[in-house]
């Protein structure tokens, strides 16, 4: 009786480490798997980059047993040098930077605007008016067909070096400036102010201004017609409203812009838009623009 007991307790510690046996083979990278089968594996490089090695991943087919070899050393960023650039009232700046042509990395920090500089109420930066300059005075209007709004249709005997526009007249609001209303006109106003009231500018409206230095589109306004700007001879800076979705003919031709920034809106820039510019540099033209026609640049 003793003796059954005796091999049946032999029998029983035997069956243990095998199935230890099994278990730990699937956690190396033997042959034999946890399920007892023989690892097959797949190989996937996965390629170095700037900060990391490379190497190739053997995966099994059937279990997770994996492991890794055939490391390549990281590649280092491939840096390529920014100059500074000097922040101003309407322009973000920045100190020399470097970043890398073959991932995201970069030492770019950028520098806030300053602030407007106002004497007289205009910027002597940028020359945009003071949004707390009183409105221009003795302009002219014409009550619009819906009877409702008015437009700014002339100079009348407004004077000074800005032209402020108001957003009310004798209790209407303000919502367009009319179609040649002051092209060549010899009133030198080197700054302009369009309030967001305005949602239209007529074809020809400042054409021919040779005193005006700048331009701030409101996002109120969602097309510059035809030869807005055209031969506003001094004009150097243009900033234009989110909402802008239509550059017009020629509305910029013969100014003195050094470099434009269309926004992601726009989405057809016209013939001569920018033509004659003989100190433009730079334009940026969003993906979304689906046509530039004839010769826009």
């Amino acid at each position: 009786m003793k003796k059954k007991t005796f091999i049946g307790f032999l029998t029983a510690t035997a069956v243990v480490p095998c199935a230890l046996c099994f278990t730990a083979c699937g956690n190396g990278s033997g042959n034999e798997g946890d399920k007892g089968h023989t690892h097959e594996y797949t190989q996937t490089v996965v390629a170095p980059t700037c900060t990391e090695r490379g190497y190739t991943l053997h995966k099994c087919n059937d279990c997770d047993d994996s492991y890794k070899d055939g490391y390549v050393n990281a590649l280092n960023h491939d840096l390529q040098h920014h100059a500074a650039q000097t922040a101003t009232c309407i322009n973000f700046g920045w100190n020399e930077y470097d970043t890398c042509s073959r991932c995201g990395y970069t030492t770019y920090e950028e520098i806030s605007k300053l602030n407007h500089t106002y004497s007289n109420y205009i910027c002597t930066s940028c020359y945009c008016v003071d949004p707390s300059a009183p409105d221009s005075e003795g302009l002219e209007f014409a009550l619009n067909d819906d009877g409702e709004s008015y437009k700014l249709s002339g100079k009348g005997t407004a004077s000074g070096d800005y032209l402020t526009i108001p957003a009310e007249y004798d209790g209407k609001p303000v919502t367009a400036v009319g179609e040649d209303a002051f092209e060549y006109e010899r009133w030198n106003f080197i700054a302009l102010y369009i309030p967001d009231s305005i949602i239209e500018i007529g074809e020809y409206a400042f054409c021919g201004n040779a005193s005006l230095k700048s331009v701030f589109i409101p996002d109120s306004v969602t097309e510059i017609k035809a030869d807005t700007f055209e031969d506003c001879s001094s004009l150097n800076y243009v900033s234009l409203g989110n909402n802008l979705t239509e550059i017009g003919q020629a509305a910029f031709l013969g100014t003195a812009l050094e470099n434009v920034i269309i926004p992601e809106t726009v989405k057809v820039v016209d013939f001569l838009a920018f033509s004659g510019c003989e100190n433009l540099m730079s334009v940026k033209i969003p993906a979304g623009v689906t046509r530039i026609g004839g010769e826009p640049l």
